[in-house]
């Protein structure tokens, strides 16, 4: 038997896209990555062994994929055959930290969770109210400095909450309080912001335009916004949840006031604790599904086509992989073929089950074996060692009643 390896990206010795080519089985492997543990690529390198074991023969295709989050700048970026590029920056507690972003001709591409990201902190420091995105508005501005003029920014994977204003402080944007004195940087001042000074801006900033990439469709504020929805997972508790709601809820009823235009039900506008909102409100930005936005430009619809099966994933699987997830965007885009789709994740929210099992995935399965550690699960060798063995024996069960 005679298998043939066609690597279509590789850039840096990594590979975008690897084919194992035979006479067998076409399988899609791609999935987001597993926050902490596995990159896209790895995750789906993993899950191509796991393919391999079980069905020796197989064609497996694993494809990079990601949704605004973690990950967006490195597979647009290589997609399009661009260079990395860093810079020193602000982290979300205003420590100096190097980041990297994507530059592609004029084009910089850029992710919140390099410079404002939520992987960046340790546990205990935490706190949405305490953190700033200027770190992402410095990256911006060091790409405008290079002479980029359009921008593609993945907001995903953030652990701020200041409606991006810390992002705009970067570009030259004051945020006054009724006094007219500047109110400082992080998500726990953003209420005390009374008027919004754009004397000072980045003159610039007329001649780029601007794309962000949501992993999810949240509003600015309420039930289903940025605070309430995503400020827990940031280390939020309750009582604080609702002071950022109601600065949120503030800054969006100034920023309406000076723009004349309400944004804040966009959906997306909440992504990135509401860095979405800034970017649309200030930067004229187009909100588009990241997922989306990865498969246009990677030709994934073409290469689905023919495949007996897809398995995608995440880290987690929970009630927001329906909110514009990797899982949900490969799963429409593998309904237009008739190609069926299951999901694995590294723990999986019971309650999600039934509801993307009627979205329309065959299955959703969880690759922990037992009881286990975090600390240990996340480490990159078991969280791989998991993933392989699950996608081996899901196939080897999903072929013999096919």
């Amino acid at each position: 038997m005679q298998i043939k390896i066609d690597f279509r990206y590789q850039v840096s010795g990594f590979e975008v896209l690897i084919k194992f080519v035979s006479m067998g089985k076409k399988i899609i492997l791609t999935f987001d990555s597993f926050k902490g543990s596995l990159t896209s690529l790895e995750a789906g390198t993993a899950a191509a062994r796991g393919a391999k074991l079980a069905f020796p023969d197989a064609d497996c295709i694993i494809f990079e994929m990601a949704d605004g989050g973690e990950g967006t700048c490195t597979a647009l970026t290589r997609i399009l055959g661009g260079k990395q590029i860093y810079a020193m920056v602000s982290d979300p507690l205003g420590n100096p930290i190097r980041a990297s972003y994507g530059i592609c001709g004029e084009t910089a591409i850029i992710e919140t969770a390099a410079a404002s990201g939520l992987t960046l902190l340790p546990i205990e420091k935490r706190n949405p109210a305490l953190t700033s995105s200027r770190g992402t508005g410095q990256l911006i501005a060091d790409a405008i400095n290079r002479g980029c003029r359009k921008f593609i920014i993945g907001l995903g994977g953030s652990a701020v909450n200041d409606a991006g204003t810390g992002l705009l402080r970067a570009l030259g944007f004051r945020f006054l309080d009724s006094a007219g004195v500047e109110v400082p940087d992080y998500g726990k001042n953003v209420g005390e912001i009374s008027a919004i000074d754009t004397s000072e801006i980045i003159h610039q900033l007329s001649e780029c335009s601007f794309t962000c990439v949501c992993d999810v469709d949240a509003p600015l504020c309420g039930p289903k916004g940025a605070s309430m929805i995503f400020a827990p997972q940031k280390g939020a508790d309750q009582s604080t949840v609702i002071i950022l709601d109601k600065a949120l809820k503030n800054f969006g009823a100034i920023a309406t006031k000076t723009i004349g235009l309400d944004l804040t039900n966009v959906p997306g506008v909440g992504c990135a604790g509401g860095i979405g909102f800034a970017m649309a409100a200030f930067l004229n930005a187009k909100l588009k599904s990241g997922i989306e936005t990865i498969i246009e430009v990677s030709d994934l619809d073409n290469i689905i086509k023919g495949a007996e099966i897809v398995i995608t994933g995440e880290g987690r699987i929970d009630h927001q992989t329906c909110m514009g997830k990797v899982p949900m965007g490969v799963l429409r885009h593998a309904r237009k073929s008739g190609v069926p789709v299951i999901a694995v994740g590294g723990s999986v929210e019971q309650e999600a089950i039934g509801k993307l099992n009627v979205k329309g995935f065959t299955g959703v399965y969880s690759i922990l074996p037992g009881p286990c550690e975090m600390t240990d699960c996340m480490k990159r060798e078991v969280a791989a060692a998991n993933l392989e063995r699950t996608v081996s024996q899901l196939l080897r069960l999903y072929f013999a009643h096919s």
